[in-house]
């Protein structure tokens, strides 16, 4: 999650948001009290000095920024990706280190599952780990076959430029969960718990949660991640290259 604003806005930092309107796309959303912990780090207090607007996802939400129904918007990097790949030039602010490294997406299962079958989640996790690693390497070859899967999703228009930009934000989406911002190899499906406790801390010392008493170690499991590595990477990669 980021902070997003128009590229000539004269907002350049978190505290700059004093006295604006950011643009979320439902006021229900989860994503929200990360956002209000990011602000109230930078000084300001959410409901009294910023205000979250409900504008919508996507391209309500792009339109909303553009007439300056808000002052930014609070997204995902990978939808701010499409606003830009949509023209419109932006600026991102991003949260205080102590959430960046913080846990965001992930899959959950039932604890039956880790006790009765745990070459389940080994094989899930090697799969999904897999895909991620094809898609690295061919994009294009991946946004295809998301097309042939869903047809509706396919968008019209010049077809060659749709495909060049699906993959182009594909890559970036990859990027940032493959690689660190230095671009050092991430470990796949590895959770970095100390970085989840700190996020957990802040969150409660900025008033968010009613206390940083959190089991994180019942919550988050490395236990399987070794497994996920454990194919040929090179002969995969060779294969998706090929693949069209």
């Amino acid at each position: 999650m980021e902070f997003a604003v128009l590229d000539d806005s004269p907002i350049h930092a978190l505290a700059d948001l004093k006295g604006k309107k950011v643009g979320v796309g439902a006021l229900t959303w989860g994503t929200i009290p990360g956002g209000r912990a990011a602000l109230r780090a930078a000084g300001l207090e959410p409901g009294k000095n910023v205000e979250f607007v409900a504008v919508g996802a996507m391209g309500a939400g792009f339109q909303a920024l553009r007439s300056h129904q808000v002052d930014a918007l609070n997204f995902n990097s990978s939808w701010h990706d499409s606003l830009e790949f949509a023209g419109t030039r932006i600026r991102r602010i991003a949260y205080p280190d102590v959430f960046q490294e913080s846990a965001g997406n992930g899959f959950i299962a039932h604890v039956d599952t880790f006790r009765d079958h745990p070459d389940l989640i080994r094989r899930f996790g090697r799969a999904y780990t897999e895909a991620q690693i094809v898609c690295e390497a061919n994009p294009r070859y991946c946004v295809r076959a998301f097309w042939r899967q869903n047809p509706t999703a396919r968008p019209g228009g010049d077809e060659e430029k749709q495909l060049a930009d699906a993959a182009e934000l594909l890559s970036r989406r990859l990027k940032r969960v493959l690689y660190t911002p230095s671009g050092q190899p991430r470990v796949p499906g590895y959770y970095d718990l100390a970085a989840i406790k700190k996020g957990i801390e802040a969150m409660a010392r900025y008033g968010e949660y009613p206390s940083a008493n959190v089991p994180v170690d019942k919550i988050f499991s490395n236990e399987f991640v070794a497994s996920f590595t454990e194919f040929d990477r090179a002969a995969l990669v060779r294969r998706a290259k090929a693949a069209q």
